[in-house]
């Protein structure tokens, strides 16, 4: 299959590029996109495009159909090869010697000849976030969206934790980048609430020893090549002289690329460098790296789009009545915002000057309910709500700040629901009166202490509650009775996060590991449950924050938010981008 084809200045061949990117002017390049294929360069699920560290080969994930696999091009040739057996995966890195390629699958770490072969699981990792393969054959890992970064043998084993989370800073460390002794590495630290910014950025590790310290504040991963630690300021992609041994800059920063594309929902900008020279990256663009928000039929064809005027949004939420939209948008101070989707206009519902999210609708669709970080880090988190039309003042549903999310009423009103857990383990679903003092209730608990509950809706009629648990290993979801916590089916057969139900709660909607919108038919037979045959709808790539898509009262129509505005833009190359530094 000719997927990419190098198109060069002055006809430049692949093979100079691997071979002498390091010596003369530096030479620009694309690497279009494939005719078939579509890239899934962003998003949870995404398979950003990297680099192989010799610079001869380039790994990506790319999805046609039903098929989201692996594929693996040289440099030197015009054909790219899908690797069997890596259907669902994601978020690609290479060997140090370029001969295997380490990706994530159906809630495992695993590894693959460059070439193709057999697939080999190295570890769990439940829903990953980057990987790492150093010098002396280990691998450092994000297992979870949350939580520390892990090591283990590239031959498999036991893993280990390597990274200490502070979490009154931190939800997250992610995006992890060996440096050349196999000891020391990079990855990102932040939080899901905001955080600090100051403390936000790029942290120097090693797999000697859990203590991290901070290199550089930023908002997005970092990768170390030719002496440079190269990572996102701004808009731009810059290139600042960096000691590996020690972990310290030693110099100013300097503008390598100027209009970087973003991944902001995973912390992630499109680049990849290797350790001859060579740069891959894809250019933003303005007009386009808006969330797009667009309605798709049952089959994934585009009815209609919406501009908010927002760089990025998350955490999209349809009122009952299917006319207007939640969402969030701001960074590092976010706010609720509501779309009219008849008359196209938006109104601003929150001023807070800390991040709030997760917003969701009363029954009668004038209130809003959503949470409030009321300090810098993960911990302290309140639950509010406001009238939707943005007048009056906001009201604290909490009596204590916790770790609260994804806040919802019933149906009936009467009871606030949100997931809770100590710390990131253990999170469960629990209920309390609206009215009254009554102590909170656990609804749905994990069945085990590592493992946790990852979001959930509550049926249009209150009797059942869709929720995703990693109990299995990776997200699935499943149906218990409400609020009784009665009964437990499976519903997803692929993994399954996100669900949603149809007004008259005989449909279920959820999106799988391949970001495919899935359709199940539900059929209640008093206290019992009949889950129908699962159906694949569409693909959608979305934003990694949050609910990605919602779904039309009658089932029909999905407000998807979008992440494949850019999926058209070229990859980009430079050979020698050290020598650019010089001009």
């Amino acid at each position: 299959m000719a997927l990419v084809a190098l198109v060069a200045l002055a006809g430049l061949a692949g093979y100079r590029f691997a071979k002498g990117a390091t010596t003369g002017a530096p030479l620009h390049a694309e690497i279009p996109l494939p005719d078939k294929y579509i890239l899934d360069a962003t998003g949870d699920a995404g398979g950003m495009p990297v680099l192989s560290p010799q610079g001869d080969k380039i790994a990506f994930v790319a999805h046609s159909g039903e098929d989201k696999s692996l594929w693996v091009r040289s440099l030197a040739g015009d054909r790219a090869q899908r690797l069997e057996g890596t259907q669902g995966a994601m978020h690609p890195f290479w060997s140090p010697d370029g001969t295997n390629v380490g990706f994530f699958s159906n809630g495992k770490l695993n590894k693959v000849a460059a070439t193709g072969g057999p697939v080999s699981a190295v570890a769990d990792a439940i829903n990953p976030r980057g990987g790492s393969w150093g010098a002396n054959d280990v691998i450092v890992f994000a297992p979870g969206f949350m939580g520390t970064i892990s090591r283990v043998s590239a031959q498999g084993g036991i893993a280990a934790q390597a990274t200490e989370l502070d979490p009154k800073k931190h939800t997250t460390h992610r995006w992890p980048w060996f440096l050349p002794d196999g000891k020391h590495f990079l990855f990102l630290a932040t939080s899901h609430t905001g955080g600090d910014p100051g403390q936000n950025g790029i942290y120097f590790g090693s797999v000697d020893s859990p203590g991290t310290r901070l290199v550089v504040a930023t908002d997005s991963a970092a990768e170390f090549a030719s002496g440079k630690l190269l990572y996102r300021s701004g808009t731009s992609l810059v290139a600042q002289p960096f000691d590996p041994q020690s972990g310290k800059l030693l110099g100013p920063a300097v503008q390598l690329v100027g209009n970087l594309r973003d991944d902001v929902g995973v912390w992630r900008s499109i680049f990849s460098s290797s350790e001859n020279g060579i740069l891959v990256y894809q250019e933003g663009n303005a007009a386009v790296a808006r969330s797009r928000l667009t309605w798709l039929d049952r089959a994934g064809r585009e009815l209609g789009t919406y501009d908010v005027r927002e760089n990025t949004i998350a955490h999209v939420r349809l009122s009952p009545d299917g006319k207007r939209l939640a969402f969030i948008t701001g960074s590092p101070a976010s706010s609720v915002w509501t779309l009219d989707l008849e008359r196209k206009t938006r109104t601003r519902v929150t001023f807070d000057q800390l991040p709030v999210s997760e917003p969701s609708w009363s029954p009668d669709g004038k209130t809003l309910v959503f949470t409030l970080a009321v300090a810098q880090g993960g911990e302290n988190v309140e639950i509010h709500g406001k009238a939707a039309d943005g007048s009056g003042a906001e009201k604290n549903l909490t009596a204590l700040a916790n770790n609260f999310h994804y806040p919802a009423l019933t149906p009936d009103g009467k009871y606030l629901t949100y997931i809770w857990g100590d710390g990131n383990v253990m999170v469960s679903l629990w209920m309390v009166p609206v009215a009254g003092d009554a102590k909170p209730v656990a609804i749905v608990q994990p069945p085990s202490p590592k493992s946790n509950i990852n979001g959930y809706r509550i049926s249009p009629d209150g009797h059942w509650v869709a929720y995703a648990s990693d109990e299995s290993g990776q997200n699935e979801t499943y149906i218990t009775s409400f609020p009784e916590g009665k009964g437990k089916w499976k519903v997803s057969a692929n993994g399954g996060a996100y669900a949603a139900w149809s007004a008259n709660g005989k449909e279920l909607f959820f999106n799988d590991l391949n970001d495919d919108i899935v359709a199940c038919d539900i059929t209640t037979k008093g206290g019992e449950i009949e889950i129908g045959t699962q159906r694949r709808l569409f693909h959608a790539s979305m934003p990694g924050v949050g609910t990605g898509f919602d779904v039309s009262p009658d089932g029909q129509r999905f407000l998807v938010n979008l992440a494949e505005g850019e999926a058209a833009a070229p990859l980009k190359v430079i050979s020698n981008w050290p020598a650019e530094l010089k001009k």
